[in-house]
């Protein structure tokens, strides 16, 4: 079953057109309503349920998995995309251990020798970590997610980037 995490729909949009498109998918979806901006948001919006977004809402996960923003997932995880985001997970595979440090170096040091900008590698992964183009800095968000939910992340949005239309 789906669930669905959304702000008060009476004023945030944004939620609303999330629990519409989950009204008219006939769905069977849970709904969690999450207080905004309340004494507590802040330690809320740190927790595993909205590591993907960090307290951007909606957020709809199927099972362990979330919901990728479609726009951002066909711009960034396509066929063209995923011989680097293979070969960064290999490099994270092969790393002995987690530290935020060590995997900042392992992506550097990629985008240093195949000759690319920063942004063309750091968005097809913030789009496979987050399910979307914004998010805190790209490594906060890795050492938040931890190595497991990292790797598990890379392998299913590899998956898609190689399985997508061009």
């Amino acid at each position: 079953m789906f669930k669905l995490i959304i702000g008060n729909r009476a004023y945030s949009s944004w939620s609303m057109r999330g629990w519409l498109a989950c009204k008219q998918s006939e769905e069977e979806f849970e709904e969690l309503v999450v207080p905004m901006f309340d004494e507590d948001w802040e330690k809320r919006r740190e927790g595993d349920e909205f590591a993907p977004s960090l307290g951007k809402v909606p957020i709809l996960w199927d099972g362990e998995i979330v919901v990728w923003d479609e726009a951002a997932a066909k711009k960034f995880l396509t066929p063209s995309t995923a011989p680097m985001l293979r070969k960064l997970l290999e490099r994270f595979v092969s790393l002995p251990g987690f530290s935020k440090q060590a995997w900042e170096e392992q992506f550097k040091r990629l985008v240093e020798e195949e000759g690319m900008k920063m942004g063309q590698l750091a968005q097809p992964v913030r789009v496979a970590l987050t399910g979307r183009t914004a998010s805190p800095g790209l490594f906060d968000v890795i050492e938040v997610l931890g190595r497991e939910r990292t790797l598990s992340r890379l392998r299913q949005s590899l998956t898609r980037a190689e399985t997508a239309h061009a």
